[in-house]
């Protein structure tokens, strides 16, 4: 009898079990490229038309930057901020506790 709880309550836990039906599942896998592609097509596009995001767009396309990129090593300006940003945090100010 306890065997036969655990596995009901697997099942509730992990509904891609294969207790679950192909057709399910290619509803689900279905699904979800749709959504990836409704990210891809329609919301991303309509957030960088977005007032707060609109700047940083043209930002990044006035200088052609491939923001697509993994790393930013061969941009000029990232690399100023890189250096800047080591520095800063090399070289801040430290602050001295004295003892009362």
């Amino acid at each position: 009898m306890e065997n036969t709880v655990c596995k009901s309550e697997n099942r509730k836990k992990f509904p891609s079990s294969p207790t679950v039906g192909m057709g399910t599942r290619l509803i689900r896998l279905f699904l979800s490229i749709l959504l990836v592609l409704a990210f891809i097509f329609f919301i991303g596009p309509w957030i960088a038309q977005a007032p707060f995001v609109k700047p940083l767009t043209t930002f990044i396309d006035e200088r052609n930057i491939d923001a697509g990129a993994l790393f930013y090593t061969e941009v000029e300006e990232f690399s100023d901020a890189d250096v800047y940003m080591r520095n800063t945090m090399n070289h801040a100010p430290q602050v001295h506790q004295t003892k009362p």
